[in-house]
């Protein structure tokens, strides 16, 4: 059977640009994203950058063939934008709604490519600065291999 009888994977998601972890349970699978980065201070800057990115996406089975799947998503993620400058930084938010094709290339090994949409909260970058706004938008990483994210899953 294909990844789904498996009851933990790992990988890389390219929406975020961040490492996965899916805890799967029979036709569900709950998804968690993470990603950092961090700068050292630069010259004649104020402090060093530290940006951080969660996203959590609760995934149901919509359909399923030998070497083929689809589940459908909602998430809600957030996003710390750190700066170099003291006291300038954003904290965004957003729920997401979508589908992820996910082609299975072994019984372990498989590519996806999540859409869908997303409503977007960005904070402002910094207090009483008034330049926060809301966006609503599609994402989708296209059909090419630098927009594909790979999974591994680990059997029971």
């Amino acid at each position: 059977m294909l990844g789904g009888s498996k009851n933990m994977g790992f990988g890389y998601d390219v929406t975020y640009g961040g490492l996965s972890a899916k805890f799967v349970k029979e036709d569900r699978s709950i998804q968690v994203i993470g990603s950092t980065n961090y700068e050292t201070k630069i010259k004649g800057t104020d402090k060093s950058e530290f940006d951080l990115l969660l996203d959590a996406r609760l995934r149901m089975k919509a359909f399923q063939s030998d070497s083929f799947r689809v589940d459908r998503f909602c998430g809600f993620g957030f996003q710390m934008n750190d700066t170099h400058t003291t006291n300038v930084s954003q904290t965004n938010i957003w729920l997401e709604f979508g589908v992820a094709p996910e082609l299975f290339i072994t019984d372990s090994l498989s590519v996806e490519i999540p859409l869908g949409f997303r409503l977007l909260m960005v904070g402002e970058t910094g207090s009483g600065v008034d330049n926060g706004f809301t966006r609503f938008g599609t994402f989708g990483s296209g059909a090419t291999l630098a927009g594909v994210s790979f999974n591994y899953y680990f059997g029971k």
